[in-house]
Protein backbone atom coordinates (compact mmCIF):
# COMPACT_ATOMS: atom_id res chain seq x y z
CA UNK A 1 0.00 0.00 0.00
CA UNK A 2 3.14 2.13 1.20
CA UNK A 3 4.59 1.91 -2.19
CA UNK A 4 1.18 2.22 -4.45
CA UNK A 5 0.69 5.53 -2.76
CA UNK A 6 4.71 6.43 -3.42
CA UNK A 7 4.02 5.61 -7.16
CA UNK A 8 0.72 8.04 -6.74
CA UNK A 9 2.57 10.35 -5.52
CA UNK A 10 5.78 10.38 -8.21
CA UNK A 11 4.12 9.26 -11.54
CA UNK A 12 1.55 11.96 -13.03
CA UNK A 13 0.41 9.26 -15.24
CA UNK A 14 -0.43 6.44 -12.46
CA UNK A 15 -2.23 9.66 -10.68
CA UNK A 16 -4.55 10.26 -14.30
CA UNK A 17 -4.92 6.63 -14.67
CA UNK A 18 -6.13 6.12 -11.05
CA UNK A 19 -8.69 8.76 -11.19
CA UNK A 20 -9.94 7.30 -14.59
CA UNK A 21 -10.52 4.40 -12.63
CA UNK A 22 -12.87 5.74 -9.93
CA UNK A 23 -14.70 8.09 -13.21
CA UNK A 24 -15.39 4.33 -14.74
CA UNK A 25 -16.89 3.62 -11.01
CA UNK A 26 -18.96 6.66 -11.78
CA UNK A 27 -19.88 6.02 -15.17
CA UNK A 28 -20.69 2.62 -14.73
CA UNK A 29 -23.32 3.19 -11.31
CA UNK A 30 -24.53 5.71 -13.26
CA UNK A 31 -25.36 3.64 -16.91
CA UNK A 32 -26.64 0.88 -14.84
CA UNK A 33 -28.76 2.69 -12.89
CA UNK A 34 -30.24 4.69 -16.18
CA UNK A 35 -30.58 1.34 -17.60
CA UNK A 36 -32.44 -0.15 -14.93
CA UNK A 37 -34.60 2.78 -14.77
CA UNK A 38 -34.87 2.08 -18.65
CA UNK A 39 -36.52 -1.26 -18.43
CA UNK A 40 -38.32 -0.48 -15.57
CA UNK A 41 -40.09 2.42 -16.58
CA UNK A 42 -39.41 1.07 -20.33
CA UNK A 43 -38.06 4.76 -21.02
CA UNK A 44 -35.90 4.77 -24.22
CA UNK A 45 -34.48 8.30 -22.65
CA UNK A 46 -33.09 6.47 -20.07
CA UNK A 47 -31.54 3.68 -22.16
CA UNK A 48 -30.38 6.34 -24.09
CA UNK A 49 -28.98 8.23 -21.36
CA UNK A 50 -27.22 5.15 -19.76
CA UNK A 51 -25.61 4.02 -23.47
CA UNK A 52 -23.84 6.98 -23.11
CA UNK A 53 -22.18 6.23 -19.51
CA UNK A 54 -21.54 3.08 -20.36
CA UNK A 55 -19.47 4.09 -23.59
CA UNK A 56 -17.20 6.18 -21.37
CA UNK A 57 -16.79 3.61 -19.00
CA UNK A 58 -15.93 1.10 -21.54
CA UNK A 59 -13.08 3.85 -22.90
CA UNK A 60 -11.85 4.33 -19.44
CA UNK A 61 -11.84 0.39 -18.59
CA UNK A 62 -9.91 0.06 -21.66
CA UNK A 63 -7.15 2.73 -21.33
CA UNK A 64 -6.45 1.62 -17.57
CA UNK A 65 -6.42 -2.41 -18.37
CA UNK A 66 -3.82 -1.50 -21.19
CA UNK A 67 -1.86 0.62 -19.34
CA UNK A 68 -1.62 -2.09 -16.92
CA UNK A 69 -0.37 -4.16 -19.26
CA UNK A 70 1.93 -1.86 -21.14
CA UNK A 71 3.51 -1.01 -17.92
CA UNK A 72 4.49 -4.97 -17.78
CA UNK A 73 6.75 -4.54 -21.03
CA UNK A 74 10.07 -3.63 -20.52
CA UNK A 75 11.17 -2.11 -24.24
CA UNK A 76 10.15 1.31 -24.42
CA UNK A 77 8.95 1.12 -27.80
CA UNK A 78 6.79 -1.83 -27.60
CA UNK A 79 5.54 0.38 -24.16
CA UNK A 80 4.62 2.96 -26.51
CA UNK A 81 2.97 1.01 -29.17
CA UNK A 82 0.52 -0.54 -27.59
CA UNK A 83 -0.23 2.90 -25.68
CA UNK A 84 -0.98 4.12 -29.08
CA UNK A 85 -3.25 1.11 -29.61
CA UNK A 86 -5.20 1.89 -26.93
CA UNK A 87 -5.49 5.84 -28.31
CA UNK A 88 -6.68 4.69 -31.65
CA UNK A 89 -8.86 1.93 -30.31
CA UNK A 90 -10.55 4.21 -28.41
CA UNK A 91 -11.55 6.63 -31.22
CA UNK A 92 -14.21 4.42 -31.56
CA UNK A 93 -15.52 4.77 -28.32
CA UNK A 94 -15.29 8.68 -28.32
CA UNK A 95 -17.83 8.07 -31.86
CA UNK A 96 -19.86 6.10 -30.33
CA UNK A 97 -20.23 9.05 -27.02
CA UNK A 98 -20.81 11.07 -29.51
CA UNK A 99 -23.67 9.72 -31.37
CA UNK A 100 -24.88 8.69 -27.90
CA UNK A 101 -24.77 12.09 -26.79
CA UNK A 102 -26.64 13.39 -30.04
CA UNK A 103 -29.73 10.85 -29.66
CA UNK A 104 -30.17 12.25 -26.26
CA UNK A 105 -29.84 15.58 -27.81
CA UNK A 106 -32.17 15.10 -30.59
CA UNK A 107 -34.82 13.70 -27.90
CA UNK A 108 -34.25 16.82 -25.69
CA UNK A 109 -34.98 18.82 -28.25
CA UNK A 110 -37.97 17.56 -29.93
CA UNK A 111 -39.68 15.76 -26.64
CA UNK A 112 -37.84 17.96 -23.97
CA UNK A 113 -38.19 17.45 -20.22
CA UNK A 114 -39.65 19.61 -17.77
CA UNK A 115 -37.11 20.36 -14.72
CA UNK A 116 -36.93 22.54 -12.38
CA UNK A 117 -33.26 23.60 -10.25
CA UNK A 118 -32.85 25.83 -7.06
CA UNK A 119 -30.43 27.74 -6.72
CA UNK A 120 -27.63 25.88 -4.80
CA UNK A 121 -28.56 23.14 -7.06
CA UNK A 122 -27.43 25.10 -10.15
CA UNK A 123 -24.61 26.49 -8.37
CA UNK A 124 -23.64 22.63 -7.99
CA UNK A 125 -23.73 21.48 -11.11
CA UNK A 126 -21.46 24.62 -12.60
CA UNK A 127 -18.99 24.47 -9.89
CA UNK A 128 -18.27 20.73 -10.82
CA UNK A 129 -18.68 21.66 -14.78
CA UNK A 130 -15.82 24.29 -13.76
CA UNK A 131 -13.43 21.89 -12.34
CA UNK A 132 -14.09 19.18 -15.14
CA UNK A 133 -13.52 22.40 -17.65
CA UNK A 134 -10.07 23.34 -15.97
CA UNK A 135 -8.97 19.88 -15.13
CA UNK A 136 -9.09 18.38 -18.55
CA UNK A 137 -7.57 21.38 -20.12
CA UNK A 138 -4.87 20.88 -17.85
CA UNK A 139 -4.62 17.50 -18.38
CA UNK A 140 -4.26 18.21 -22.09
CA UNK A 141 -1.51 20.74 -21.52
CA UNK A 142 0.26 18.21 -19.69
CA UNK A 143 0.00 15.03 -22.20
CA UNK A 144 1.65 17.27 -24.60
CA UNK A 145 4.87 17.72 -22.96
CA UNK A 146 4.63 13.86 -21.90
CA UNK A 147 3.84 12.61 -25.59
CA UNK A 148 1.72 9.94 -23.66
CA UNK A 149 -0.53 8.36 -25.58
CA UNK A 150 -2.28 6.82 -22.63
CA UNK A 151 -2.40 9.95 -21.31
CA UNK A 152 -3.72 11.79 -24.55
CA UNK A 153 -6.28 9.51 -24.72
CA UNK A 154 -7.56 9.63 -20.72
CA UNK A 155 -8.01 13.55 -21.30
CA UNK A 156 -9.57 13.79 -24.53
CA UNK A 157 -12.41 11.32 -22.50
CA UNK A 158 -11.81 13.89 -19.74
CA UNK A 159 -12.70 16.74 -21.93
CA UNK A 160 -15.95 14.62 -23.50
CA UNK A 161 -17.12 14.72 -19.96
CA UNK A 162 -16.27 18.16 -19.29
CA UNK A 163 -18.01 19.27 -22.76
CA UNK A 164 -21.09 17.64 -21.21
CA UNK A 165 -21.36 19.23 -18.48
CA UNK A 166 -20.91 22.26 -19.40
CA UNK A 167 -23.65 21.52 -21.47
CA UNK A 168 -25.50 20.66 -18.29
CA UNK A 169 -24.22 23.94 -16.58
CA UNK A 170 -25.72 26.13 -19.27
CA UNK A 171 -29.13 23.69 -19.15
CA UNK A 172 -29.67 24.60 -15.28
CA UNK A 173 -28.95 28.52 -15.95
CA UNK A 174 -31.34 28.30 -19.01
CA UNK A 175 -33.86 26.61 -16.64
CA UNK A 176 -33.90 28.37 -13.37
CA UNK A 177 -33.85 31.88 -15.69
CA UNK A 178 -35.87 31.40 -18.00
CA UNK A 179 -37.92 28.50 -18.52
CA UNK A 180 -37.82 24.79 -19.31
CA UNK A 181 -38.59 24.94 -23.54
CA UNK A 182 -36.01 27.66 -24.02
CA UNK A 183 -33.19 25.47 -21.72
CA UNK A 184 -34.18 22.52 -23.58
CA UNK A 185 -34.07 23.91 -27.09
CA UNK A 186 -30.84 26.21 -26.71
CA UNK A 187 -28.83 22.61 -25.00
CA UNK A 188 -30.25 20.36 -27.20
CA UNK A 189 -28.77 22.19 -30.34
CA UNK A 190 -25.24 23.02 -28.46
CA UNK A 191 -25.04 19.36 -27.76
CA UNK A 192 -25.66 18.07 -31.34
CA UNK A 193 -22.79 20.72 -32.42
CA UNK A 194 -20.87 19.18 -29.20
CA UNK A 195 -21.77 15.54 -30.51
CA UNK A 196 -20.42 16.42 -34.42
CA UNK A 197 -17.26 18.00 -32.75
CA UNK A 198 -16.77 14.48 -30.39
CA UNK A 199 -17.40 12.43 -33.90
CA UNK A 200 -14.90 14.29 -35.86
CA UNK A 201 -12.20 14.03 -33.08
CA UNK A 202 -13.11 10.16 -32.21
CA UNK A 203 -12.24 9.23 -36.48
CA UNK A 204 -9.23 11.86 -36.24
CA UNK A 205 -8.06 9.26 -33.19
CA UNK A 206 -8.81 6.12 -35.17
CA UNK A 207 -7.02 7.19 -38.60
CA UNK A 208 -3.71 8.70 -36.73
CA UNK A 209 -0.78 7.32 -37.54
CA UNK A 210 1.78 6.47 -35.18
CA UNK A 211 4.37 9.02 -34.90
CA UNK A 212 7.83 7.81 -34.95
CA UNK A 213 9.06 10.95 -33.86
CA UNK A 214 7.25 10.70 -30.51
CA UNK A 215 7.85 7.04 -30.04
CA UNK A 216 12.06 8.02 -30.23
CA UNK A 217 11.30 10.81 -27.70
CA UNK A 218 9.65 7.83 -25.59
CA UNK A 219 12.34 5.86 -25.71
CA UNK A 220 14.70 8.02 -23.71
CA UNK A 221 12.84 9.11 -21.06
CA UNK A 222 11.75 7.44 -17.49
CA UNK A 223 8.68 5.67 -17.57
CA UNK A 224 6.02 6.57 -15.59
Amino acid sequence: MKEFVQRLLESYKDRTVAIAFFSMLVNAITGIGNLFLGFRLTSVWFIIAASYYLIMCAARAQTVRLYQKSRLLTDKSDRYETEFTVYSDCGILVCLSGLSYFFICLRLFFLGEYKEYTRIVVICIAAMSVYKVAFSIYGKYISRKMKSPIISTLKTISLVDACVSVNATLNSLLTYNTSSVIANRVSACVGMIMSVVFLINGIFMMLRRLPRDEMDYFSHIRPG
